[in-house]
C-alpha cells in the first residue's frame, strides 16, 4: 500500500537579491508524484526563507489532500461496480445493479465531494482507451451530473491520460498546471487547472481505466500574493520555464498565450534561470 507520507512535491526554495529589493522566489519544477520517495530539495540565499518555506509547506498539503480524495474516490464501491457490471452486458453479477445505477451511485459521491471542496471543477470515471464513463462538473455555483453518453469526451490522446496509464495501483500522476481548454480553444476568461489522476484496476489487477480530479488552480495560486506587505514578490514556474505566478500578471502563461510569448522565466532572470530550475 503506498502511503502519502512516502510522496513528497519536489520543489525548489531559493531567495535572491534584486537590488535594494528583497526578492522571494518560489520555483515548482513540476507537480507530479514520482515512484518512490522524491528529495525535497531547500536552498535559501539570504534571510526570509519562513515565510517562502510556510507557503510552499502550504501548498504542498493542499495538493496531498486531493490526491487523497483521488484515491478515496478510487475505492468506492461504485467503483468495481461500473467495471463488473460492463463486463456482464450492463448487469453486475455480484447483486444485480446495472451500469446506469452504479453510475448514479458514483455520481452521487462524487457531488457530495464536491460540494465540500470548492475547489474541485470536475471529478471523472474515465476507461482504459479514454472514454469517459461518468462525470461530474462545476458550472459556476451549480453542480452537474453527466447527463448520457453524448456528453462524454475521449481523453486518450491526452498526456495526462497516457503517462497515468503507465502507472501502478495506487500510484498517482499530477499535470502541469496549465489554462482550462474546451474544444482546442482556451476558455476565457483564462481559468488554470490542474489533474490528479491514479489508475483503476479490477480485481484481476488488470488497468481498466482512470480516477481524475481537475482542481481550480487557483485556489493555491492566490496564497502567493503580488502586492507583498513588507515588498517581496512571488514567482511561481513551471519546468517549461513559463510563470505560473508573476508580480506583473502580463507575464503569467507566456507558453501559453500567444500575446505573451517569449515571456518567460529564461528571458526574465536570463543566466541565472538554470541554478533556478
Amino acid at each position: 500500500m503506498t502511503s502519502f507520507n512516502n510522496l513528497s512535491l519536489k520543489y525548489k526554495l531559493s531567495l535572491a537579491l534584486s537590488g535594494s529589493t528583497l526578492l522571494a522566489l518560489l520555483i515548482v519544477g513540476y507537480f507530479s508524484f514520482q515512484y518512490g520517495v522524491n528529495s525535497l530539495t531547500e536552498t535559501t540565499l539570504s534571510g526570509g526563507s519562513e515565510d517562502v518555506q510556510t507557503r510552499s509547506h502550504q501548498i504542498e498539503g493542499f495538493l496531498q489532500n486531493i490526491g487523497q480524495d483521488v484515491l478515496f474516490l478510487n475505492g468506492t464501491p461504485p467503483v468495481q461496480g461500473i467495471l463488473r457490471a460492463r463486463e456482464n452486458d450492463d448487469v453486475d453479477p455480484k447483486d444485480g445493479s446495472t451500469t446506469g445505477l452504479w453510475v448514479k451511485r458514483f455520481q452521487t459521491i462524487s457531488t457530495s465531494l464536491m460540494r465540500e471542496k470548492p475547489q474541485y471543477q470536475q471529478i471523472a470515471l474515465l476507461d482504459n482507451q479514454g472514454v469517459e464513463l461518468t462525470r461530474v462538473d462545476r458550472q459556476g455555483e451549480t453542480i452537474e451530473r453527466s447527463g448520457g453518453k453524448e456528453g462524454y469526451q475521449n481523453q486518450g490522446d491526452t498526456q495526462y491520460f497516457k503517462s497515468t496509464l503507465r502507472l501502478r495501483q495506487h500510484q498517482m500522476n499530477v499535470s502541469q498546471v496549465t489554462l482550462a481548454e474546451q474544444k482546442g480553444q482556451l476558455v476565457t476568461p483564462h481559468q488554470p487547472i490542474l489533474r490528479f489522476s491514479t489508475p483503476v484496476f479490477d480485481l484481476q489487477e488488470q488497468a481498466q481505466g482512470m480516477m481524475v480530479i481537475t482542481v481550480f488552480a487557483n485556489s493555491f495560486l492566490e496564497w502567493l500574493p503580488r502586492d507583498h506587505p513588507r515588498g517581496w514578490q512571488y514567482y511561481l514556474v513551471n519546468q517549461n520555464s513559463s510563470f505560473l505566478r508573476h508580480p506583473d500578471q502580463a507575464w503569467e502563461w507566456g507558453t501559453q498565450l500567444q500575446d505573451r510569448s517569449g515571456r518567460t522565466a529564461a528571458s526574465h532572470f536570463g543566466e541565472i534561470t538554470p541554478l533556478l530550475l
